[in-house]
């Protein structure tokens, strides 16, 4: 909103403003506006927060080619179609494809729909160049020549080049290296990063480490695994301005629950009937703890199984040793499955997973 003039006579740049007065507000067709009802503009920042291994690239993925075609997802509606440019470090080519055939398929688009959201989307694998060789190597390069409506980074702490719990450093990264090229190229970014093992009750500030996580960004969605295959989509900072409805249409909620689909082998994400997912669920104190573990179980991948029982008594409250009977009676139940990680010169790590399967772990 501020600019340098010229400069005066004395060679200092002479620091102007608007009247209060002289800010005025479009209506009907914001120029800036990315996202409906301007819950995210050009030169804005959303937060994508998450547990690891639950799914974050694969959602974010949905988004960006629901948004390429300018339709709406999960109640997100963009103003218009919308390019996106996504660095991400974490999945490759293979895991990239199979995320777009099941979400296209998942989804029902026929050739031409595929074509035209698809062209939208540009991917830029890095998993070697952090902070400001970060930024001003590939960012600023990836912005020039592909002028996108939302670049999207995935995940944060593979480009943060520092220390998540700094404030010097997340900040620096955010506001000092990141916002400043958001401006110069008039584009929004969604930063997808980690979740908070403790715990928050304010979800804003879910993104593990600083709270310059929930403060920087203009909004925030959360991510989170629940019981019965139910996952928690928060829209934690702005949830207003998404004007989500429940089912009687007239009273606003922040929270929208997603499934995975139930197609074996397909990666597509679904609104869930509540109801339906919790049919039949027990009531016991055994299913309710077993619910919190299955918590902090990733839906894709799978998680070590010291790391989990750490969690589990930590976010939940449950004692080491009942943690980890939980765990082993799971195990025998089949609810939970195991698989060993091979280490030089020692003993191969556990991990469990949802799976039967050996997974790779991803966001």
């Amino acid at each position: 909103m501020t600019t340098l003039s010229a400069p005066e006579e004395n060679n200092e740049p002479r620091l102007l403003g608007k009247k209060l007065s002289e800010l005025v507000l479009s209506k009907s067709d914001d120029p800036n506006e990315l996202l409906k009802h301007r819950y995210l503009c050009r030169e804005g920042l959303l937060g994508f927060y998450g547990q690891t291994g639950i799914g974050k690239s694969s959602l974010s993925m949905q988004c960006m080619i629901l948004w390429a075609l300018g339709r709406e997802a999960f109640g997100i509606k963009p103003k218009q179609p919308l390019t996106s440019l996504l660095i991400q470090a974490e999945n490759d080519e293979g895991d990239i494809v199979e995320m777009r055939d099941g979400i296209v398929k998942g989804l029902g688009l026929n050739a031409d729909e595929i074509k035209q959201a698809c062209d939208k989307i540009i991917i830029l694998h890095e998993d070697s160049k952090v902070g400001d060789t970060f930024i001003n190597l590939v960012v600023v390069a990836a912005l020039k020549a592909n002028k996108p409506d939302l670049l999207w980074i995935d995940p944060a702490l593979s480009y943060l080049g520092g220390d998540t719990i700094s404030q010097k450093d997340v900040g620096g990264f955010l506001r000092n290296l990141l916002k400043p090229l958001l401006k110069t190229h008039q584009c929004g970014c969604v930063i997808v990063h980690h979740t908070n093992k403790s715990g928050s009750s304010d979800t804003a500030y879910s993104g593990s480490g600083s709270a310059e996580w929930g403060n920087m960004p203009r909004a925030v969605l959360t991510l989170t695994a629940k019981s019965n295959g139910l996952f928690e989509l928060k829209a934690s900072k702005r949830g207003s301005r998404l004007r989500w409805k429940e089912a009687n249409g007239k009273t606003g909620v922040d929270t929208k629950h997603l499934k995975h689909s139930n197609v074996e082998g397909q990666i597509f994400w679904l609104e869930a009937n509540v109801p339906e997912c919790l049919a039949g669920k027990k009531s016991t104190k055994s299913q309710d703890d077993e619910d919190k573990v299955m918590a902090h179980v990733p839906a894709e991948g799978a998680i070590e199984k010291n790391e989990l029982e750490v969690i589990v008594n930590m976010v939940e409250h449950i004692g080491l040793n009942k943690v980890s009977k939980l765990i082993k009676q799971m195990i025998e139940k089949r609810i939970l499955f195991t698989h060993e990680v091979s280490r030089t010169n020692a003993r191969p790590e556990i991990h469990v997973s949802r799976s039967p399967s050996k997974a790779v772990t991803g966001g």
